[in-house]
Order: C-alpha cells, then sequence, then structure tokens
C-alpha cells in the first residue's frame, strides 16, 4: 500500500519539459565516504566551488553544479567517482492527477464515463477534521483553527499531551 501511496504521490507532480540552462545534479558513486564529499566535490570542480550551490550527503552523495557547459559535463560523466549527472529541472505540483485510481475518479466526477482524472480542486475551506490522539501540542501554524473538544484521558482535562510534548 505504500508503494502505491508513493506513486500516487509522485503521478501529481509534473516536470517541467526544460532544464535549468546550465545546471546540474551530479550524484557520486556510493562508495565515496561522507566524511570526503566536500574534498571529491572540490577536486571536481577544479576549486571553483562558487558554482556548487548545494550539497547532497544524505539521500544521495552529490551536489547541484551551476554554469556547466557540456564538455565539463561530459568530464564528470567519465570520472570513476561519479555515478550519473543528470540536469536540473524544475518541478511543479500539478492539480491535475492522470490515470487516477477509480474511487478518486468517482470523489470529483459523478458523470460517466469517467475520465481517469482526479481534479485537486480543493483546498479544504469549510472542512472540519476531527482527530483522535493521546493530545496536542498549541503551534502558531494552526492559529485559532485547532481547539479542544473532549479529553478521555483525564476529568476536565485540557487535551494536552502528557506524554510527548512539554
Amino acid at each position: 500500500m505504500k508503494k502505491l501511496f508513493v506513486l500516487l504521490t509522485l503521478l501529481a507532480i509534473v516536470v517541467s519539459q526544460r532544464a535549468v540552462p546550465g545546471e546540474y545534479i551530479v550524484v557520486l558513486k556510493k562508495n565515496v565516504r561522507r566524511n570526503l564529499i566536500d574534498s571529491v566535490i572540490d577536486l571536481l570542480t577544479a576549486g571553483q566551488t562558487q558554482r556548487v550551490s548545494t550539497r547532497y550527503s544524505t539521500a544521495i552523495r552529490g551536489f547541484t553544479l551551476k554554469g556547466a557547459n557540456e564538455t565539463e559535463v561530459a568530464s564528470l560523466r567519465r570520472d570513476p567517482s561519479v555515478a550519473y549527472v543528470e540536469p536540473n529541472y524544475i518541478m511543479r505540483a500539478s492539480a491535475l492527477q492522470l490515470t487516477t485510481l477509480y474511487h478518486l475518479d468517482r470523489d470529483d466526477q459523478r458523470r460517466r464515463p469517467l475520465n481517469l482524472q482526479y481534479n485537486y480542486n480543493y483546498n479544504g475551506t469549510g472542512v472540519t477534521a476531527y482527530v483522535v490522539d493521546s493530545g496536542y501540542n498549541t503551534h502558531d501554524e494552526f492559529g485559532n483553527r485547532m481547539r479542544h473538544v473532549y479529553d478521555a484521558t483525564e476529568v476536565n482535562g485540557t487535551g494536552h499531551d502528557c506524554y510527548r510534548y512539554p
């Protein structure tokens, strides 16, 4: 089920058809040790580290390189410490999910035939969500939209979590 959820999430993201000119994501091979990533990046960019906009060391090992030409990209691809080099694309969220599941298609469209699309055209206005939890801690992002309704864990309880939150 998790794989299906991830697939549906990825379907809701659209990659633009144009890459960012001269910007590439360089992914290093897994055998490059994390504590050596900065040194490898310095070697690969010939000391021009101002062209490195982002360094990655957790999910992947690598960096984003700006202002690269085709000769530099070809050289990076041949380097034994580089797994691959890809153009950097702009990602945009789409409100339209194509090839959706039947039940989602029925949620946004009542008339048949179904179009196998789900349109995320709602923003949650007017929705009341009831959450069953061991308690809550207020947060600025919620403003006055979050409130305690009932506390079954203590008499005249406040709804604040005694277990995880201070």
